[in-house]
């Protein structure tokens, strides 16, 4: 039985692996639909054919979980050159018969979701069908954006935002640049529409994605991850700086508000530290263990919620060691720094950050005239 992976590796090319294909290639075609409802069939590229780069384009997670397969298989790799201009769905043939993939994750057949359902299992982060690989995940948030007449309406308003905070994560993950006040002012516009984003009436049924709260400290904590693995220290400080002052004005009655203040915590506490201000270092990370306990005060029935609390709770523990070393007069070691970064920030992070950042950090604070200051924002739990 034939199956499939795919992703996309750029907006007009496919990148297809066959499984158990025999000698059946010259007979496989795939099939895509345009947001406008046309029907195309994709052009395979032969060998002596311009490809698309394509080593690496399966991450290591999506070929372990995806991969494994009978040894005896016959596997092919085929690029197909997509025509037309974007899509709504792709899928796989074997003469008349469909291709279905090897696993809901590997699929193509959704890449505009509209309705609610289809966006929480195809699109957003932890849905059981979203397509593990990073460019299709950035091609169906490129569609939702796209889509903004129509997501500018009841609930799709907070996924059409959560599309906006993905692109941006994806944007550092495969290495281009966006302009980041555009993405910021798109959802600060649907935000505004979604509800009262004050903590005074508390809604706790919510998603994540419909609470205009929490996708507030999302949006925010995207920017300030974006700025800092792009090495922009200032721009990235403004960012956690002003997650914790926003939050600071509002009543914070649901744990999930506390993932991204803990970070942003513990990023400021390690930017004040490599600076040389440890008094407000020491702050910083009396604030990210103070977050932590504010996030166990609220019961938490949802699993995944309960579970993310260990990303509370380790910015805490990284927190608590600084304080340590800082306390004793110490320098962390280097294992240390680089735990805590990587605690602090969602996203990977290269070889050389914690060695180029030192290196801005210190930069940033001689332009600064070598004091970096901070505001003593007292937060409401």
């Amino acid at each position: 039985m034939m199956e499939y992976i795919g992703c996309l590796t750029d907006h007009h090319h496919a990148f297809i692996q066959v499984l158990d294909a025999n000698d059946h290639q010259g007979k496989i075609r795939l099939q895509a639909t345009t947001l406008d409802g046309k029907i195309t069939d994709g052009v395979l590229l032969g060998e002596e054919e311009e490809k698309p780069h394509i080593d690496g384009i399966l991450t290591k997670e999506f070929v372990k979980k995806l991969g494994n397969h009978n040894a005896d298989a016959k596997i092919i790799q085929m690029v197909f050159r997509l025509e037309g201009d974007r899509f709504s769905s792709i899928e796989l043939f074997y003469d008349d018969e469909e291709i279905y993939p090897k696993n809901v994750k590997s699929s193509l057949k959704i890449l505009n979701p509209t309705k609610i359902a289809d966006l929480r299992s195809n699109f957003s982060m932890g849905g059981e069908k979203r397509n593990f690989d990073a460019r299709t995940q950035d091609y169906i948030a490129e569609n939702i954006i796209n889509n903004r007449d129509l997501f500018d309406a009841g609930r799709h308003r907070g996924y059409y935002v959560n599309a906006n905070i993905i692109r941006i994560y994806k944007a550092i993950e495969l290495g281009y640049s966006i302009n980041i006040d555009e993405y910021q002012n798109n959802c600060y516009e649907f935000i505004d529409k979604i509800g009262d984003a004050s903590g005074n009436i508390v809604n706790y049924k919510l998603s994540a994605r419909e609470d205009p709260i929490s996708l507030h400290l999302s949006l925010m904590s995207a920017v300030m991850n974006y700025h800092a693995v792009k090495g922009d220290i200032g721009k990235s400080m403004d960012a956690a700086l002003e997650i914790q002052k926003w939050a600071s004005q509002r009543q914070l009655r649901r744990s999930i508000y506390f993932f991204n203040l803990c970070k942003a915590a513990l990023y400021s506490a390690m930017i004040y530290h490599i600076a040389g201000n440890n008094d407000m270092a020491i702050h910083m990370c009396e604030r990210t263990v103070e977050y932590f306990y504010a996030s166990t005060s609220h019961r938490v029935k949802n699993y995944m919620w309960f579970y993310e609390l260990t990303y509370h709770h380790d910015c805490a523990v990284r927190s608590l060691k600084l304080m340590e070393f800082i306390e004793k007069q110490e320098e962390p070691d280097p294992g240390l720094i680089r735990k805590a970064f990587t605690t602090s920030l969602r996203v990977t992070l290269p070889s050389d950050f914690v060695k180029k950042t030192t290196e801005l950090v210190k930069l940033w604070s001689q332009q600064q005239g070598g004091c970096i200051a901070g505001p003593d924002v007292q937060a409401q739990y």
